[in-house]
């Protein structure tokens, strides 16, 4: 266990590094894997994709038989990190950090996503030996995971029902926020997707794969409109399109995809006037409307000043996306209600009128002071306010803009790739099934 002082006094949030224990390895294969091990859980695997299934399959430009190659190499899926490591790179191990005392899950990646500030800023070389370890800072590393990057991105495009560009929500658990659900464009998830096809087409301009940088390109300026068209409603980012009965709640993380995007230092997901009055929106409904903006920002709020009490998550306030909402507003120029925003989180868990959580912070807890998931993850999401005031110079050097006469090129050899990994209709019903047995399992019988 590490402790943390940092001198502003709103940001003894990072009370510790782990969350009540760290894993340590040497970075070398374990000696059983996965599936091996008797439990009956398969890990993901390119199996299906053996160099005789690619033969004549050209338009796949080395992606699938790249991954191919590194993965008949390892004994397990868990060690495929530290073959990623490029010559004169340092293995300093692999690492395990828990999701929550109560959630024993390890570098939960969609919670990371916000905790991984932390690591970014103390310990970068941490953070590059996580992010290692899933392929799904520096050239090197784009050049090792671009193959990872592709195959995810080639992934999701099948989630995109009806061809815009725009992936859409179906209705299921765990597709925003646990048991929120959300169905068609989402302000969360489709803002998200906006960013991160910005994203590939920056990455696939510094690896030199003009093909992909274009696919990706054309494909980040569809759904940008379709992600603008579908949810603005003039005043904030509805929380989706479907005409729900929570199709127009007020979501405190609506803009997670521009604050990732500013982040990395990509164009803005939305204009600077729609962010921040979908910002300025939060911060009166979700954290000034609730016990005078003392708890942090509501994640769910009515249009009428009500909280959404349509499930668990929608009426919990969790301090990581309240600190992340924070940051995205430093990104925006609006300090004074990133404080604002910021405060009510850190006074509810430090403060003597506060709830009494100090170094336990929780995931989640109600305006009442009830809580979820002790000595939880996502809290370390403060450390992106730090970087949201002191962002550091990002690389920019990403060599010549590919011709965009190559887009139909790229578009065919994605198509192709994306058209592979595609689930059958029978896989698709009994995953959603595996994750509601799981997410039943947890209310029921939690750990």
């Amino acid at each position: 266990m590490f402790v943390f002082r940092y001198p502003v006094a709103l940001f003894n949030e990072l009370y510790y590094l782990v969350a009540g224990g760290t894993i340590w390895t040497d970075g070398r294969p374990p000696k059983m894997s996965v599936a091996s091990s008797g439990t009956g859980t398969e890990p993901f695997s390119l199996d299906v994709f053996r160099a005789d299934d690619l033969q004549g399959t050209p338009v796949v430009d080395g992606v699938l038989s790249e991954m191919t190659s590194v993965t008949a190499d390892l004994h397990s899926a868990a060690a495929f990190g530290a073959t990623l490591l490029g010559d004169g790179e340092e293995n300093v191990g692999q690492f395990l950090y828990l999701e929550a005392m109560e959630y024993h899950m390890w570098n939960t990646y969609d919670v990371h996503f916000y905790a991984s500030f932390a690591l970014l800023s103390l310990f970068p070389e941490l953070e590059l030996s996580l992010q290692r370890d899933f392929a799904t800072g520096n050239v090197a590393f784009a050049r090792a995971a671009w193959p990872a990057v592709y195959l995810a991105m080639a992934y999701m495009d099948q989630f995109d029902r009806d061809r815009d560009g725009m992936i859409e929500n179906e209705g299921r658990p765990d597709q925003t926020y646990d048991l929120w659900s959300v169905s068609g464009v989402s302000a969360y998830t489709g803002g998200i997707w906006v960013a991160a096809l910005q994203a590939a087409a920056a990455m696939a301009r510094i690896v030199g794969d003009g093909d992909a940088e274009c696919c990706f390109r054309a494909r980040y300026l569809r759904a940008k409109r379709v992600y603008d068209d579908e949810l603005w409603n003039g005043t904030y980012f509805n929380y989706d399109n479907s005409g729900g009965k929570t199709s127009s709640s007020i979501q405190a993380d609506q803009l997670a995809g521009q604050w990732y995007a500013h982040v990395c230092g990509l164009e803005p997901v939305v204009e600077e006037e729609k962010a921040r009055s979908a910002l300025g929106t939060v911060l009166d409904y979700n954290v000034m409307r609730v016990k005078g903006g003392t708890v942090g920002a509501v994640n769910g709020m009515r249009p009428d000043g009500t909280i959404d009490m349509s499930s668990t998550q929608s009426k919990e306030i969790w301090p990581g996306t309240t600190y992340a909402v924070a940051a995205a507003m430093i990104h925006e120029g609006m300090l004074e209600a990133a404080f604002r925003t910021a405060k009510g989180a850190h006074d509810a868990s430090w403060s003597k009128d506060g709830f009494g959580y100090a170094f336990q912070t929780p995931e989640a807890w109600t305006a009442e002071g009830g809580y979820r998931g002790l000595h939880y993850m996502r809290p370390l999401s403060i450390w992106a306010m730090q970087w949201a005031l002191s962002p550091p110079e990002l690389h920019k050097d990403l060599g010549p803009v590919a011709s965009p006469g190559v887009a139909s090129v790229g578009q065919d050899k994605f198509e192709k790739v994306a058209s592979m990994l595609r689930l059958r209709e029978e896989e698709q019903h009994k995953g959603f099934l595996r994750a509601l047995y799981h997410i039943l399992r947890q209310v029921v019988l939690p750990a």
